[in-house]
């Protein structure tokens, strides 16, 4: 479990960083986690969390790591080169005019 001392933008900010951190070295040791973000969203699985952690502080993420089947990698679409040309606004369709 990732938790953090309060539960303001700061923490967030410091969980974030600290989960991508954590990912990484994780790949580097061949693991795998999965991300139980559903129990941070009920306040009640929240709390519960809450009360099992060592110290006083306010579960970030959730995760199950292990080792696991390679998965498949996800579709990517082709790179469009970039332009030194500006892209025209699209213009109105022309009215009748009666």
């Amino acid at each position: 479990m990732l938790a953090t001392r309060s539960d303001r933008p700061a923490d967030w900010l410091r969980a974030g960083q600290a989960l991508q951190h954590a990912l990484l070295i994780l790949i580097l040791h061949g693991l795998h986690a999965s991300m139980l973000h559903q129990p941070m969203e009920w306040p009640d699985l929240r709390n519960r969390l809450a009360r099992s952690l060592p110290h006083r502080g306010a579960p970030q993420m959730l995760l199950r790591v292990g080792y696991g089947p390679v998965g498949f990698p996800t579709p990517r679409r082709m790179p469009v080169p970039p332009t030194d040309r500006l892209v025209p606004e699209p213009t109105a369709a022309p009215t009748a005019v009666a």
